[in-house]
Protein backbone atom coordinates (compact mmCIF):
# COMPACT_ATOMS: atom_id res chain seq x y z
CA UNK A 1 0.00 0.00 0.00
CA UNK A 2 1.34 3.43 -0.98
CA UNK A 3 1.84 5.67 2.02
CA UNK A 4 0.64 9.26 2.30
CA UNK A 5 0.81 12.21 4.66
CA UNK A 6 -2.25 11.94 6.88
CA UNK A 7 -4.33 14.94 7.98
CA UNK A 8 -7.57 13.15 8.94
CA UNK A 9 -8.03 10.83 11.89
CA UNK A 10 -5.49 8.62 13.59
CA UNK A 11 -2.16 7.84 11.93
CA UNK A 12 -1.24 4.29 10.99
CA UNK A 13 2.45 3.49 10.35
CA UNK A 14 1.45 1.01 7.65
CA UNK A 15 -0.47 3.67 5.71
CA UNK A 16 1.03 7.02 6.65
CA UNK A 17 4.33 8.84 6.85
CA UNK A 18 4.76 9.50 10.55
CA UNK A 19 7.09 11.32 12.88
CA UNK A 20 9.03 9.02 15.19
CA UNK A 21 7.43 9.72 18.58
CA UNK A 22 8.99 6.79 20.44
CA UNK A 23 10.36 8.95 23.23
CA UNK A 24 6.98 10.63 23.73
CA UNK A 25 5.38 7.20 23.86
CA UNK A 26 7.93 6.07 26.45
CA UNK A 27 7.09 9.05 28.67
CA UNK A 28 3.38 8.20 28.55
CA UNK A 29 4.10 4.54 29.24
CA UNK A 30 5.99 5.50 32.40
CA UNK A 31 2.84 7.17 33.72
CA UNK A 32 0.80 4.03 33.00
CA UNK A 33 3.35 1.69 34.52
CA UNK A 34 3.25 3.78 37.70
CA UNK A 35 -0.53 3.34 37.81
CA UNK A 36 -1.32 7.00 37.16
CA UNK A 37 -4.70 8.37 36.14
CA UNK A 38 -4.30 11.30 33.73
CA UNK A 39 -5.70 13.22 30.76
CA UNK A 40 -3.97 13.76 27.44
CA UNK A 41 -5.43 17.22 26.86
CA UNK A 42 -4.25 18.85 23.67
CA UNK A 43 -5.89 20.84 20.81
CA UNK A 44 -7.75 19.24 17.92
CA UNK A 45 -5.65 17.12 15.55
CA UNK A 46 -2.67 17.05 17.89
CA UNK A 47 -1.97 13.32 17.90
CA UNK A 48 -4.09 12.27 20.89
CA UNK A 49 -5.91 9.36 19.25
CA UNK A 50 -2.73 8.23 17.50
CA UNK A 51 -1.04 8.06 20.90
CA UNK A 52 -3.97 6.10 22.38
CA UNK A 53 -3.77 3.59 19.52
CA UNK A 54 -0.04 3.16 20.08
CA UNK A 55 -0.66 2.59 23.78
CA UNK A 56 -3.40 0.06 23.10
CA UNK A 57 -1.31 -1.94 20.65
CA UNK A 58 1.69 -2.01 22.99
CA UNK A 59 -0.14 -2.67 26.25
CA UNK A 60 -2.19 -5.47 24.74
CA UNK A 61 1.02 -7.34 23.95
CA UNK A 62 2.16 -7.21 27.56
CA UNK A 63 0.70 -8.15 30.91
CA UNK A 64 -2.14 -5.64 30.76
CA UNK A 65 -5.78 -6.06 29.81
CA UNK A 66 -6.38 -2.89 27.82
CA UNK A 67 -9.81 -1.49 26.97
CA UNK A 68 -10.15 1.33 24.42
CA UNK A 69 -13.44 3.23 24.68
CA UNK A 70 -14.68 6.38 22.96
CA UNK A 71 -17.61 8.66 23.70
CA UNK A 72 -17.66 9.90 20.10
CA UNK A 73 -21.19 9.60 18.76
CA UNK A 74 -22.72 7.86 21.79
CA UNK A 75 -25.71 10.22 21.84
CA UNK A 76 -27.49 11.77 24.80
CA UNK A 77 -29.75 8.91 25.86
CA UNK A 78 -27.07 7.18 27.93
CA UNK A 79 -26.79 10.31 30.09
CA UNK A 80 -30.46 10.42 31.07
CA UNK A 81 -29.88 8.56 34.33
CA UNK A 82 -27.39 6.32 36.14
CA UNK A 83 -29.10 3.16 34.95
CA UNK A 84 -28.80 4.11 31.28
CA UNK A 85 -25.18 5.24 31.64
CA UNK A 86 -24.09 2.18 33.61
CA UNK A 87 -25.76 -0.19 31.15
CA UNK A 88 -24.16 1.62 28.20
CA UNK A 89 -20.72 1.48 29.84
CA UNK A 90 -21.11 -2.27 30.39
CA UNK A 91 -22.11 -2.74 26.73
CA UNK A 92 -19.11 -0.78 25.46
CA UNK A 93 -16.83 -2.66 27.83
CA UNK A 94 -18.18 -6.03 26.71
CA UNK A 95 -17.88 -5.10 23.05
CA UNK A 96 -14.19 -4.37 23.49
CA UNK A 97 -13.60 -7.50 25.58
CA UNK A 98 -15.32 -9.63 22.96
CA UNK A 99 -12.57 -8.81 20.47
CA UNK A 100 -9.95 -10.02 22.95
CA UNK A 101 -11.23 -13.14 24.70
CA UNK A 102 -14.56 -14.91 24.96
CA UNK A 103 -13.72 -16.23 28.43
CA UNK A 104 -12.87 -12.79 29.79
CA UNK A 105 -16.03 -11.42 28.14
CA UNK A 106 -18.13 -14.06 29.87
CA UNK A 107 -16.42 -13.38 33.20
CA UNK A 108 -17.15 -9.66 33.08
CA UNK A 109 -20.70 -10.31 31.88
CA UNK A 110 -21.32 -12.36 35.04
CA UNK A 111 -19.78 -9.67 37.24
CA UNK A 112 -21.95 -7.00 35.63
CA UNK A 113 -25.19 -8.98 35.68
CA UNK A 114 -26.81 -6.80 38.36
CA UNK A 115 -25.39 -3.42 37.35
CA UNK A 116 -28.09 -0.75 37.58
CA UNK A 117 -26.27 2.38 38.75
CA UNK A 118 -22.78 3.74 39.42
CA UNK A 119 -22.55 2.00 42.79
CA UNK A 120 -23.24 -1.45 41.34
CA UNK A 121 -20.98 -0.66 38.37
CA UNK A 122 -18.19 0.13 40.82
CA UNK A 123 -18.77 -3.19 42.60
CA UNK A 124 -18.72 -5.08 39.28
CA UNK A 125 -15.39 -3.47 38.31
CA UNK A 126 -13.85 -4.46 41.65
CA UNK A 127 -15.04 -8.06 41.42
CA UNK A 128 -13.83 -8.37 37.82
CA UNK A 129 -10.42 -6.85 38.59
CA UNK A 130 -9.96 -9.15 41.59
CA UNK A 131 -10.92 -12.31 39.69
CA UNK A 132 -8.99 -11.43 36.51
CA UNK A 133 -5.64 -11.19 38.23
CA UNK A 134 -4.22 -8.85 35.58
CA UNK A 135 -3.70 -5.11 35.55
CA UNK A 136 -6.47 -3.32 33.65
CA UNK A 137 -5.83 -0.12 31.70
CA UNK A 138 -8.74 1.94 30.38
CA UNK A 139 -8.23 4.36 27.50
CA UNK A 140 -11.16 6.73 26.90
CA UNK A 141 -11.08 8.98 23.84
CA UNK A 142 -13.20 12.05 23.05
CA UNK A 143 -14.12 12.74 26.67
CA UNK A 144 -15.06 16.31 25.66
CA UNK A 145 -18.23 14.89 24.10
CA UNK A 146 -19.45 14.01 27.59
CA UNK A 147 -17.52 16.24 29.97
CA UNK A 148 -20.31 18.79 30.33
CA UNK A 149 -22.73 16.08 31.47
CA UNK A 150 -23.28 15.63 35.17
CA UNK A 151 -23.49 11.83 34.93
CA UNK A 152 -20.11 11.58 33.24
CA UNK A 153 -18.62 13.85 35.86
CA UNK A 154 -20.13 11.58 38.51
CA UNK A 155 -18.56 8.59 36.73
CA UNK A 156 -15.17 10.29 37.04
CA UNK A 157 -15.94 10.79 40.72
CA UNK A 158 -16.55 7.04 41.03
CA UNK A 159 -13.18 6.31 39.44
CA UNK A 160 -11.52 8.80 41.78
CA UNK A 161 -13.05 7.15 44.85
CA UNK A 162 -11.89 3.73 43.71
CA UNK A 163 -8.41 5.12 43.01
CA UNK A 164 -8.22 6.52 46.54
CA UNK A 165 -9.25 3.15 48.01
CA UNK A 166 -6.54 1.21 46.16
CA UNK A 167 -4.14 1.59 49.08
CA UNK A 168 -6.76 -0.07 51.28
CA UNK A 169 -6.83 -3.12 49.06
CA UNK A 170 -9.71 -2.37 46.71
CA UNK A 171 -9.20 -3.77 43.22
CA UNK A 172 -9.85 -1.41 40.34
CA UNK A 173 -8.32 -0.19 37.10
CA UNK A 174 -4.54 0.04 37.23
CA UNK A 175 -4.47 3.17 35.06
CA UNK A 176 -7.09 5.35 33.38
CA UNK A 177 -6.11 7.54 30.44
CA UNK A 178 -8.57 10.12 29.14
CA UNK A 179 -8.05 12.08 25.94
CA UNK A 180 -9.67 15.34 24.88
CA UNK A 181 -9.11 19.03 24.30
CA UNK A 182 -9.89 20.11 27.85
CA UNK A 183 -8.09 19.20 31.05
CA UNK A 184 -10.73 17.15 32.86
CA UNK A 185 -9.23 18.27 36.19
CA UNK A 186 -11.00 21.59 35.60
CA UNK A 187 -14.43 19.96 35.77
CA UNK A 188 -16.56 20.26 38.86
CA UNK A 189 -18.78 17.78 40.64
CA UNK A 190 -21.81 18.61 42.77
CA UNK A 191 -21.40 17.15 46.23
CA UNK A 192 -25.17 17.17 46.76
CA UNK A 193 -27.85 17.24 44.09
CA UNK A 194 -29.73 20.02 45.86
CA UNK A 195 -26.87 22.51 45.83
CA UNK A 196 -25.20 24.56 43.14
CA UNK A 197 -22.52 26.04 45.36
CA UNK A 198 -20.57 23.18 46.94
CA UNK A 199 -18.25 21.88 44.25
CA UNK A 200 -15.37 19.44 44.14
CA UNK A 201 -13.11 18.32 41.31
CA UNK A 202 -13.82 14.68 40.32
CA UNK A 203 -10.38 14.25 38.77
CA UNK A 204 -8.09 15.86 41.32
CA UNK A 205 -6.17 12.60 41.65
CA UNK A 206 -4.92 12.87 38.08
CA UNK A 207 -1.21 13.24 37.38
CA UNK A 208 -0.02 16.21 35.35
CA UNK A 209 0.48 15.42 31.68
CA UNK A 210 3.62 17.27 30.64
CA UNK A 211 4.58 15.33 27.52
CA UNK A 212 5.32 17.71 24.63
CA UNK A 213 3.09 16.45 21.82
CA UNK A 214 4.34 18.98 19.26
CA UNK A 215 7.10 18.08 16.82
CA UNK A 216 10.53 19.68 16.95
CA UNK A 217 12.70 19.93 13.79
CA UNK A 218 14.63 16.75 14.60
CA UNK A 219 11.36 14.84 14.93
CA UNK A 220 9.96 16.30 11.70
CA UNK A 221 13.14 15.13 10.00
CA UNK A 222 12.36 11.48 10.86
CA UNK A 223 9.18 11.67 8.79
CA UNK A 224 10.96 13.33 5.89
CA UNK A 225 13.71 10.70 5.95
CA UNK A 226 11.11 7.97 5.54
CA UNK A 227 9.35 9.86 2.74
CA UNK A 228 12.57 10.71 0.87
CA UNK A 229 13.76 7.11 0.98
CA UNK A 230 10.39 5.76 -0.13
CA UNK A 231 9.82 8.23 -2.97
CA UNK A 232 13.51 8.69 -3.87
CA UNK A 233 13.28 12.42 -3.29
CA UNK A 234 16.29 14.63 -2.67
CA UNK A 235 16.15 17.41 -0.11
CA UNK A 236 18.22 19.18 2.51
CA UNK A 237 16.54 17.36 5.38
CA UNK A 238 17.73 19.69 8.14
CA UNK A 239 16.85 22.86 6.25
CA UNK A 240 13.43 21.60 5.16
CA UNK A 241 12.60 20.36 8.68
CA UNK A 242 13.54 23.70 10.19
CA UNK A 243 11.49 25.64 7.63
CA UNK A 244 8.42 23.47 8.28
CA UNK A 245 8.87 24.08 12.00
CA UNK A 246 9.27 27.83 11.34
CA UNK A 247 5.76 27.98 9.89
CA UNK A 248 3.99 25.41 12.10
CA UNK A 249 5.78 25.50 15.48
CA UNK A 250 5.43 21.73 15.34
CA UNK A 251 1.61 21.58 15.40
CA UNK A 252 1.16 17.95 14.18
CA UNK A 253 -1.72 18.58 11.78
CA UNK A 254 -0.01 21.57 10.21
CA UNK A 255 3.29 19.71 9.83
CA UNK A 256 1.59 16.93 7.87
CA UNK A 257 -0.53 19.40 5.89
CA UNK A 258 2.51 21.39 4.74
CA UNK A 259 4.12 18.15 3.52
CA UNK A 260 0.91 16.84 1.96
CA UNK A 261 0.48 20.03 -0.07
CA UNK A 262 3.96 19.65 -1.54
CA UNK A 263 3.56 15.93 -2.21
CA UNK A 264 0.08 15.99 -3.72
CA UNK A 265 -0.81 19.49 -4.90
CA UNK A 266 2.22 21.56 -5.81
CA UNK A 267 2.92 19.78 -9.11
CA UNK A 268 -0.45 20.92 -10.43
CA UNK A 269 -0.08 24.50 -9.23
CA UNK A 270 3.59 25.42 -9.48
CA UNK A 271 5.33 24.94 -12.86
CA UNK A 272 8.75 25.30 -11.22
CA UNK A 273 8.21 22.37 -8.86
CA UNK A 274 10.48 19.33 -9.13
CA UNK A 275 8.78 16.44 -7.26
CA UNK A 276 12.12 14.64 -6.99
CA UNK A 277 13.90 17.54 -5.32
CA UNK A 278 12.19 19.45 -2.49
CA UNK A 279 13.52 22.95 -1.86
CA UNK A 280 12.89 25.57 0.81
CA UNK A 281 10.82 27.44 -1.79
CA UNK A 282 8.43 24.47 -1.85
CA UNK A 283 7.77 24.81 1.88
CA UNK A 284 7.17 28.55 1.36
CA UNK A 285 4.76 27.74 -1.46
CA UNK A 286 2.90 25.24 0.72
CA UNK A 287 2.53 27.83 3.45
CA UNK A 288 1.03 30.32 0.99
CA UNK A 289 -1.21 27.63 -0.50
CA UNK A 290 -2.43 26.58 2.95
CA UNK A 291 -3.20 30.14 4.06
CA UNK A 292 -4.86 31.40 0.88
CA UNK A 293 -8.00 33.36 1.84
CA UNK A 294 -10.63 31.19 0.17
CA UNK A 295 -9.30 27.86 1.43
CA UNK A 296 -10.34 26.24 4.69
CA UNK A 297 -10.01 22.99 6.62
CA UNK A 298 -11.90 21.55 9.57
CA UNK A 299 -8.94 22.64 11.70
CA UNK A 300 -9.31 26.27 10.61
CA UNK A 301 -13.10 26.04 10.90
CA UNK A 302 -12.75 24.88 14.48
CA UNK A 303 -10.37 27.73 15.32
CA UNK A 304 -12.71 30.37 13.85
CA UNK A 305 -15.71 28.80 15.58
CA UNK A 306 -13.94 29.09 18.91
CA UNK A 307 -13.20 32.76 18.27
CA UNK A 308 -16.75 33.49 17.13
CA UNK A 309 -18.25 31.76 20.16
CA UNK A 310 -16.18 33.58 22.78
CA UNK A 311 -16.07 37.38 22.68
CA UNK A 312 -13.37 37.61 25.34
CA UNK A 313 -11.12 35.18 23.46
CA UNK A 314 -11.76 37.04 20.20
CA UNK A 315 -10.77 40.32 21.86
CA UNK A 316 -7.61 38.79 23.33
CA UNK A 317 -6.50 37.26 20.03
CA UNK A 318 -7.22 40.51 18.21
CA UNK A 319 -5.21 42.49 20.77
CA UNK A 320 -2.23 40.16 20.43
CA UNK A 321 -2.29 39.44 16.69
CA UNK A 322 -3.61 42.66 15.13
CA UNK A 323 -3.01 45.43 17.64
CA UNK A 324 0.38 44.14 18.77
CA UNK A 325 -0.40 44.45 22.46
CA UNK A 326 1.62 42.57 25.04
CA UNK A 327 -0.41 40.29 27.30
CA UNK A 328 1.14 38.41 30.19
CA UNK A 329 1.04 34.64 30.11
CA UNK A 330 -0.94 33.46 33.14
CA UNK A 331 -2.54 30.02 33.41
CA UNK A 332 -4.89 31.40 36.08
CA UNK A 333 -6.43 33.77 33.52
CA UNK A 334 -9.35 31.73 32.11
CA UNK A 335 -9.34 33.51 28.74
CA UNK A 336 -5.60 33.06 28.26
CA UNK A 337 -5.89 29.43 29.35
CA UNK A 338 -8.75 28.85 26.91
CA UNK A 339 -6.73 30.24 24.01
CA UNK A 340 -3.86 27.91 24.89
CA UNK A 341 -6.23 24.96 25.33
CA UNK A 342 -7.59 25.50 21.81
CA UNK A 343 -4.06 25.73 20.40
CA UNK A 344 -4.64 29.27 19.12
CA UNK A 345 -2.26 30.89 21.60
CA UNK A 346 0.94 29.84 23.30
CA UNK A 347 3.29 31.28 25.90
CA UNK A 348 6.56 32.76 24.67
CA UNK A 349 8.52 33.25 27.88
CA UNK A 350 6.15 35.45 29.89
CA UNK A 351 3.99 36.78 27.03
CA UNK A 352 1.12 35.39 24.97
CA UNK A 353 1.58 34.96 21.21
CA UNK A 354 -0.35 33.30 18.39
CA UNK A 355 0.86 29.71 18.44
CA UNK A 356 2.24 29.46 14.89
CA UNK A 357 2.71 31.45 11.69
CA UNK A 358 0.01 29.54 9.82
CA UNK A 359 -2.54 30.63 12.41
CA UNK A 360 -1.09 34.15 12.43
CA UNK A 361 -1.76 34.50 8.71
CA UNK A 362 -5.16 32.87 8.90
CA UNK A 363 -6.26 35.05 11.82
CA UNK A 364 -4.96 38.22 10.13
CA UNK A 365 -7.05 37.49 7.03
CA UNK A 366 -10.10 36.69 9.17
CA UNK A 367 -9.75 39.79 11.34
CA UNK A 368 -9.29 42.05 8.33
CA UNK A 369 -12.40 40.67 6.65
CA UNK A 370 -14.38 41.10 9.89
CA UNK A 371 -13.24 44.71 10.12
CA UNK A 372 -14.20 45.43 6.52
CA UNK A 373 -17.70 43.98 6.87
CA UNK A 374 -18.14 45.88 10.15
CA UNK A 375 -17.27 49.13 8.38
CA UNK A 376 -19.83 48.35 5.68
CA UNK A 377 -22.51 48.04 8.38
CA UNK A 378 -21.49 51.39 9.82
CA UNK A 379 -21.90 53.03 6.41
CA UNK A 380 -25.38 51.66 5.83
Amino acid sequence: MEKEFNVTGSCNPQKHYMVDIAHKFDEVMKLIEKGKYFTINRPRQYGKTTMLNMLFNNLSKNEYLTIFLSFEGVGDIIFENESAFSAAFVRMFLRELNSLSQKITDDFSKCALNVSNLETLSEAVSIFARELGKRIVILIDEVDKSSNNQLFVSFLGMLRDKYLRRDRGEKTFHSVVLAGVYDVKSLKLKIRKDTETKLNSPWNIAADFNVDMSFNPAEIKTMLVSYAKDKKVKMDLNAISNRIYYYTSGYPFLVSKICKNIDEEEAGQNPDFNPKHWRLEDVDWSFRWLTRPMYTTTNFDDMIKNLENNKDLFALVRAVSVEGKEVSAAADNPVVNLGITYGILSANEDKIVVSNRVYEQRIATYMQSKQETSELKDCS
